[in-house]
């Protein structure tokens, strides 16, 4: 273990004063165990499991589903009439060749599985089990030589998604194309109300030329025409005034792009974010339908349903008083003068249980992590509570380092009476995640406890969770632990983190309902940039296109009736090639704007000038003469100041909103 005894080890045993536990070489992140004995010294739970989430509607099974099969996209088209058995086909999208009928076709109730079989050529077969629920579905395929399925549940190697035609075309809005004009540029055209009467608006944004990133601003676009089948639209704002005139049919879309010259190029397309709430208002009651019922397919697509554990166990590994202030990081604009450190910290491990996604045995899960619980006597109501998350590279034990580099406001919330929980997030071992990338082999910050993240897979089967639905998962159980407590306020819960952080707390946010503010800073606002962007895939999915399901914008409107912040630097190119790379998250605020009109709730653009950092705004910091406060951009540059003007998204103007990113999280 002495390979564990990196940075954070060596100055806590060295600088810190130990209270309880003794600090031994590989103490921080020891992945042979702790010591015996749960930290309430009770033997028990430390909080009883929440109840598992229920399906919001009854799976319906007839109808057209499209599925991603480990890259092969195909349509399944099943009749489920009432006297007759099921019936179906297959067959693959854009191939001209025939449908082939469905055998072994059956739907298993108590597992709530749909299994079929197709028959590729002589000896060729697929058998699929499909587990679906309110119009998504998830999966596994087992490919063989012979018509009948396996009995090796393990045999299922290959996974699936896929979503439901009827469940998301019964309205003919929203909806969102992903298309590519003239075999070269990709872009994202975006359809909805415009008012309850009648009448479409609609957003176009090129994202892509020649597979290479050529990100523009969103323009508005006129739309002329849309029944669910014919779409004809203008880009007011083009140089050659873009005519579109197209034809849906499924989940595809193809049609002509047509300029003012007459010059013609065709275009093709296919749907996306069809999980996503679209561009205009709906009424209270369909809001929150539309909240529910995402929240539900989201955590049914990216963790097995979100499964409440079976048991969860702290034990505390020791304790500690403050990381000593050596020096402050230079990214730091909070007062530590006018709030010292007076908390304790206490590492920990959570191990927790939960159901086998197959239904096999309980899978066991382990989670390193740091609490800091203030000195001083609890408020009334309890201590507000905050949750730190992360980003690369970082660690629970990071967020609490005033010289921590960018991942301290750990420290800076804990210094102001919040009862803190960090866990660590990061990535799987490379042998489950590597055919998405291959880098941070030994996990982001293994000194410090953060090492590698076992996925939550079945013996002998690769996951069936996506990698951000486990790293929201672990901070949920954090969560349960913290607010186990008898000295915090439940009705005071703050989730933040920066980067791979932010991702996270919108997807916690977004999911945890206990959740009252939510400040993502510097999270990705648009998944088709980040694709050709460059940035790290760790939010991509193993099983499709994540695309296809939602934006971060989508996540950002389930956060609704709480406070919602989302922090920006106006020059941090992370996410954005633009030249003000701020324009996309402007974008995202905007398109959840009508979702905090409706429910209420505080939505907040803190667009400070700094790059990829977190702030609070309490200070000067850096050259610039930037003002103090949480700044946002000038109310009027949220809306085109002129019929198609884009000059909104790129609009630098602030001004200050309140005098401290506290102000928004404060009892």
């Amino acid at each position: 273990m002495t390979q564990h005894l990196g940075f954070f080890t060596r100055r806590i045993c060295f600088f810190a004063v130990l209270i309880a536990a003794g600090c031994t070489d590989g103490i921080i992140g020891d992945p042979a165990g702790p010591p015996a004995g749960p930290s309430d010294g009770t033997g028990q739970p430390v909080v009883p499991p929440p109840p598992t989430p229920a399906p919001s509607t009854p799976s319906a099974l007839d109808g057209h589903w499209y599925l991603d099969v480990a890259g092969r996209r195909v349509t399944v088209s099943i009749t489920a009439p009432r006297d007759i058995p099921m019936r179906g086909n297959l067959s693959d999208d854009g191939a001209a060749t025939t449908a082939r009928g469905l055998t072994n076709l059956a739907f298993d109730a108590t597992r709530q599985e749909l299994a079929f079989s197709e028959q590729r050529g002589a000896g060729d077969f697929v058998h699929y089990r499909l587990r679906p629920r309110d119009g998504v579905t998830t999966g596994r395929f087992a490919a063989t030589t012979a018509p009948t399925a396996p009995q090796d549940p393990t045999a299922f190697a290959g996974q699936l998604v896929g979503w439901r035609d009827e469940t998301f075309s019964t309205a003919i809005v929203p909806r969102v194309f992903d298309i590519l004009i003239g075999g070269r540029q990709r872009a994202i055209v975006r359809i909805d109300r415009s008012s309850p009467d009648g009448g479409f608006m609609g957003r176009f944004k090129a994202y892509a030329t020649a597979e290479v990133l050529d990100e523009q601003l969103s323009e508005d676009i006129e739309v002329t025409a849309w029944d669910g089948q014919t779409l004809r639209f203008v880009r007011p704002t083009a140089p050659m005034q873009d005519q579109f005139t197209g034809t849906a049919a499924g989940r595809a879309i193809s049609g002509t792009v047509t300029t003012s010259d007459g010059a013609t190029q065709a275009f093709t397309g296919a749907r996306a974010e069809v999980l996503g709430h679209g561009l205009g208002a709906r009424s209270v009651k369909g809001t929150q339908e539309w909240q529910a019922r995402t929240r539900d397919r989201l955590a049914w697509l990216m963790m097995a349903g979100n499964p409440a554990p079976l048991s969860l166990r702290a034990t505390e590994i020791g304790r500690y008083m403050p990381i000593p202030e050596a020096s402050v990081s230079t990214n730091r604009d909070d007062s530590l003068a006018l709030w010292p450190a007076a908390y304790q910290l206490q590492e920990l491990y959570l191990d927790a249980t939960l159901p086998s996604p197959s239904g096999g045995a309980p899978l066991s899960r382990r989670e390193h992590g740091v609490l800091a619980v203030p000195t001083t006597a609890a408020p009334a109501s309890g201590f507000p509570v905050a949750i730190a998350i992360n980003g690369h590279w970082g660690s629970a034990w990071r967020t609490f380092d005033p010289q921590g580099g960018i991942y301290w406001y750990g420290d800076s919330f804990a210094r102001r009476g919040f009862v803190v929980i960090a866990v660590d997030v990061g990535h799987r071992p490379l042998g489950d995640r590597q055919s998405l990338y291959t880098d941070i082999p030994d996990g982001d910050d293994p000194a410090a406890g953060n090492g590698n993240h076992p996925a939550i897979k079945d013996p002998g089967l690769d996951s069936q969770w996506e990698e951000d639905g486990e790293r929201a998962w672990d901070v949920m159980r954090g969560i349960d632990y913290v607010l186990a407590r008898p000295d915090v306020d439940r009705q005071h819960v703050t989730v933040v983190g920066l980067s791979m952080g932010g991702e996270v707390t919108e997807w916690v946010g977004a999911i945890d309902q206990r959740v009252q503010t939510i400040i993502a800073a510097g999270a990705p606002p648009d998944l088709s940039v980040m694709r050709y962007h460059g940035n790290h895939p760790c939010w991509a999915w193993l099983r499709g296109d994540a695309r296809e399901f939602f934006d971060p914008g989508d996540l950002d409107g389930l956060a609704a009736p709480h406070t919602f912040v989302r922090e920006t630097g106006l020059v941090d190119g992370s996410f954005s090639s633009l030249s003000t790379p701020f324009a996309g998250d402007k974008q995202s605020i905007r398109r959840v704007q009508p979702v905090f009109d409706v429910l209420g709730g505080r939505l907040v653009h803190y667009l400070h000038y700094d790059a990829h950092t977190f702030h609070v705004g309490e200070l000067a910091w850096g050259t610039t003469a930037a003002p103090l406060g949480v700044t946002t951009p000038m109310e009027v540059t949220r809306l085109p100041d002129a019929p198609w003007s884009t000059a909104w998204e790129i609009d630098e103007s602030t001004e200050v909103l309140t005098p401290s990113l506290y102000n928004e999280v404060q009892p």
